[in-house]
């Protein structure tokens, strides 16, 4: 059977919206599975030049200075890692923050 190319364009257009539906009925349904976790809502350099990380419980991280003028004092992200409910961010300075997301506790 030979498809002509308006025929082939609109099968693959139906498929993939199809393809898009699915992804977002299973990404909604994992979503409500998890509603007992801790999530980054936000992160956000403030007026002080300092990263904060805002998570879904309310708790925030601050991850100090990491701006300077022309690059000077400026420290950045090296690593971040997850393992399970616990992520770690090295920064270039190597000072270490870890954030439980299970909502525990912050260090």
């Amino acid at each position: 059977m030979k498809f002509s190319e308006g025929l082939l364009f609109k099968l693959v257009a139906i498929a993939c919206c199809i393809i898009i539906a699915l992804i977002t009925v299973f990404g909604v349904v994992a979503c409500c599975m998890i509603k007992d976790q801790n999530f980054v809502k936000n992160v956000e350099l403030n007026e002080n030049g300092e990263l904060v990380i805002t998570l879904t419980d309310g708790n925030e991280v601050n991850l100090g200075v990491v701006v300077g003028e022309d690059g000077e004092n400026a420290v950045g992200i090296e690593t971040i890692h997850q393992n399970g409910d616990k992520v770690t961010i090295v920064l270039t300075d190597y000072s270490v923050y870890e954030i439980d997301l299970s909502g525990n506790k912050i260090s």
